[in-house]
């Protein structure tokens, strides 16, 4: 896929994922379900005991098992839709990478209990 038609996709795919992430939150005003908001790390490390850690390996984790984030945990709903248009620039690369040949380095995960 060329740079510039994966620029413009990219474009696409961020407003579309804005108006996702604006029309789930007016249904959760409604009192429909909604994604909810992403967990701070650090909120839910301080209410659950941590009793140990340990190394697990590089894993596949499914994207609804991750419910939320060491440091931008305010930036995406739980459906990992953008909930501020500053993201645009982040969803441009991350998108890049996704369709691109190299794709992304795997991130760190925690997991705290069953959460």
């Amino acid at each position: 896929m060329s740079e510039l038609v994966t620029r413009v996709n990219s474009e696409k795919s961020f407003t579309k994922a804005r108006r996702r992430a604006f029309f789930q939150r007016i249904l959760g005003f409604l009192g429909k379900e909604e994604p909810g908001e992403l967990l701070s790390f650090d909120e839910v490390r301080h209410k659950l005991p941590i009793r140990g850690q340990h190394y697990a390996g590089v894993q596949v984790i499914p994207i609804d098992r991750i419910v939320g984030s060491v440091g931008r945990y305010h930036d995406f709903n739980r459906a990992f839709m953008p909930l501020n248009p500053s993201l645009r620039e982040r969803w441009r690369r991350i998108y890049t990478a996704a369709h691109s040949q190299e794709g992304f380095p795997p991130i760190e995960v925690y997991q705290i209990g069953e959460v």
